[in-house]
């Protein structure tokens, strides 16, 4: 009797410490997916959204003059082309908004440098005011406008 109750404890213990083990497991498990698919990607388009706002404020100066030279024009693309990109895989949460106002933004970046070259019949192309307006609504991470 006394050596059938030490197998049944015996059992039960190993049972318990399988159970915790494989919570545990199962804890870290849901954890990394987390990271994988929500918070890096967040991240990753956090990032995008800063060195695009970086590229346009510095050369605010430069496209509302329509004095972009072929580098510039081309620094801008590819930062515009990686935030599209990072909007495109930014996370479960949201997506379908965030890709439809993404794309909005980065057709009105391309906007923006095309109509920012300087003009070869010599008169000055309208930049819209509106495109830099409507970008900051699209997408409230992105500053591309100085304001007090």
């Amino acid at each position: 009797m006394i050596l059938f109750l030490k197998e049944i404890v015996q059992k039960v213990v190993l049972s318990q410490a399988f159970i915790t083990v494989i919570a545990g497991v199962g804890v870290f498990a849901i954890s990394q997916w987390i990271i994988i698919t929500v918070t890096n990607p967040y991240q990753t388009y956090l990032k995008a959204a800063s060195d695009l706002s970086r590229e346009m404020l510095k050369l605010t100066h430069k496209y509302t003059n329509f004095n972009l030279n072929e580098n510039e024009q081309e620094t801008i693309r590819n930062v515009n082309a990686a935030y599209l990109s990072a909007v495109w895989n930014s996370g479960w949460f949201g997506r379908k908004k965030r890709r439809k106002n993404g794309f909005e933004v980065a057709q009105c970046i391309n906007g923006i440098i095309g109509a920012s070259q300087p003009s070869t019949t010599g008169k000055a192309k309208g930049t819209s005011i509106v495109d830099i307006s409507r970008i900051e609504k699209f997408d409230r991470n992105l500053k591309i406008q100085y304001r007090n």
